[in-house]
């Protein structure tokens, strides 16, 4: 796949073509140990006077956790723009 095809991709697109199968190969029990499209948090609590309102949730592409209930690590994937050269020197060739 060339760089110009890779950027035309969508988030859900590099997740389902890149990223769960990286995941998969490094171990991870995808049934068990990752979780996708998730909110991790319930959001923020505004406090104006005595009005409160509760912010925009957080949400990730992935969970990573060992065990139910206790995350390890967060991955949000993210759309190609045009970062090919800053990006080539750490990840090989992978964005050109």
């Amino acid at each position: 796949m060339d760089g110009q095809t890779k950027r035309q991709l969508s988030e859900r697109d590099i997740c389902t073509k890149f990223i769960t199968p990286a995941i998969e190969q490094a171990g991870w029990d995808l049934l068990r140990q990752v979780r996708e499209d998730v909110s991790f948090t319930a959001g923020r609590i505004i406090v104006r006077g005595r009005l409160h309102a509760w912010g925009q949730k957080r949400r990730a592409d992935y969970v990573l956790g060992l065990q139910p209930n206790q995350p390890i690590a967060v991955i949000e994937a993210k759309k190609i723009w045009g970062l090919s050269r800053v990006f080539d020197r750490f990840w090989g060739g992978f964005f050109s």
